[in-house]
């Protein structure tokens, strides 16, 4: 295993990573807000945010980000 000496930069890039994927909504994040929006209850609430959410999109913009962090800190595998 090699060991990464973390500078700052690094640092606070990987820690606004993380929080932004710890409060990106989930599914059920999200049926809560459509029932309240939409005043539907909880059954419908949860068939509608299956049908509307897009987490691909998510993941996909993650990995991206991911991605820059690793290329801008040189974090490349050897």
């Amino acid at each position: 295993m090699n060991v990464v000496e973390v500078d700052k930069g690094l640092h606070e890039d990987v820690v606004n990573f993380l929080t932004a994927v710890a409060h990106d909504a989930t599914i059920e994040d999200y049926a809560v807000e459509l029932a309240e929006e939409f005043e539907l209850d909880e059954y419908e609430a949860m068939n509608m945010a299956y049908r509307e959410y897009n987490g691909d999109v998510s993941i996909q913009n993650y990995i991206i980000w991911a991605r820059e962090i690793i290329r801008k800190h040189r974090l490349e595998p050897e």
